[in-house]
C-alpha cells in the first residue's frame, strides 16, 4: 500500500489502493513515495496480519546508479557519464601525458639521450671512435694496446726484450749467465713466453 494513495503493479491487481499480488509477482512502484507491504488475512478482509517498515521509493536512477541523481558523480571530464576520462598531468582531458618528461615531471622538457639515459648527455655510450652505440650495442673501447675498437692485434708479437745494463758495453763472456730483461704484450700472460 502506498502511504496517502494508490501503488501500481506489473500485471498485478488493484484494488482501493492495494495492489494484490499472486506468486511470482512483483511490485514496481508507479511513483516517488513512501511505501509498505501488508499482508491481509483475506481478500476482501481489512484485518492486517502482518505488515513491513515503511519505504521510500526515490526518483529513478541516473546513469550513475544514483536513484535522483544527476548523472555527474560518474561523469569523466568530458561531462559525460562513465566515460572514465580524467585530467592528464598536462590539464588535458582524456590526454596521454604528452608533456610528461623522462623524469615523470610535467613539463620538465627531460628526454631520454640515444643510450637510453634520462636527461643523459650521449655519453654513457659514446665509444672511443666518437660515435653512439645505443643499447643493445656495445660501445666501441680502447684494446690493451690503446688502439679503439681493437683487439689487442697491434701489440700482439714481439714482445720487448733486451739486456740488462750489467754488461758494460753490452759485450757478454761465454759460459757467463746473461741476465735480460723482457715485457709480454698486454694481450698475453707472460706464461706464454716461458
Amino acid at each position: 500500500e502506498r502511504d496517502g494513495g494508490a501503488g501500481g503493479g506489473d500485471g498485478a491487481r488493484e484494488a482501493g489502493g492495494c495492489v494484490d499480488l499472486t506468486s511470482n509477482e512483483y511490485l514496481r512502484p508507479p511513483a516517488q513515495g513512501r511505501y509498505r507491504f501488508q499482508v491481509l488475512a483475506a481478500a476482501d478482509s481489512a484485518y492486517i496480519s502482518a505488515q513491513s517498515s515503511p519505504f521510500a521509493v526515490r526518483p529513478p536512477a541516473d546513469l550513475c546508479g544514483i536513484c535522483g541523481g544527476d548523472s555527474t558523480s560518474c561523469a569523466g571530464c568530458d561531462f559525460v557519464p562513465n566515460s572514465g576520462k580524467r585530467v592528464d598531468l598536462c590539464g588535458i582531458c582524456g590526454g596521454r601525458n604528452a608533456c610528461v618528461g623522462c623524469d615523470a615531471i610535467a613539463f620538465s622538457g627531460q628526454v631520454y639521450d640515444e643510450c637510453g639515459v634520462c636527461s643523459g648527455d650521449n655519453e654513457s655510450c659514446r665509444g672511443c671512435d666518437n660515435l653512439l652505440y645505443p643499447p643493445p650495442q656495445q660501445r666501441a673501447r680502447p684494446d690493451a694496446c690503446g688502439v679503439c675498437g681493437g683487439r689487442d692485434e697491434s701489440c700482439r708479437l714481439p714482445p720487448a726484450l733486451g739486456l740488462l745494463p750489467s754488461y758494460p758495453g753490452g759485450r757478454v763472456c761465454v759460459g757467463q749467465p746473461l741476465r735480460i730483461w723482457w715485457r709480454a704484450p698486454t694481450n698475453r700472460s707472460s706464461a706464454d713466453f716461458v
